[in-house]
C-alpha cells in the first residue's frame, strides 16, 4: 500500500510541475535575450494550439536565457 502511495505522490508532483510521465514527447532548446513573463510549465502554442510546455529556464554565461520545451510527438515539424 505504501509503494502505491509513494508512486502516486511522485506522479502527482511531476504532473503539477507540468511533466506528464505517461506522455511521449520531444525536447527542444531555444536561446532568447528576454523572456518577460515566461515561466516553467507555461504552455507552448503555435497558432493558438497548445503543442507542449516549458520545462526549464536557465541563465547562460553570456546573459542569454536557455529555454527547455517539451513538444508533443503528434505535432509534426519539418
Amino acid at each position: 500500500m505504501s509503494v502505491v502511495a509513494i508512486a502516486l505522490f511522485i506522479f502527482g508532483y511531476n504532473f503539477l510541475k507540468g511533466k506528464n510521465l505517461l506522455e511521449n514527447s520531444r525536447t527542444f532548446y531555444a536561446v532568447y535575450e528576454q523572456v518577460e513573463g515566461l515561466s516553467a510549465s507555461a504552455a507552448v502554442t503555435i497558432n493558438g494550439l497548445q503543442v507542449g510546455s516549458v520545462t526549464d529556464i536557465e541563465i547562460l554565461p553570456n546573459t542569454n536565457l536557455l529555454v527547455t520545451m517539451n513538444i508533443n510527438n503528434d505535432f509534426p515539424f519539418s
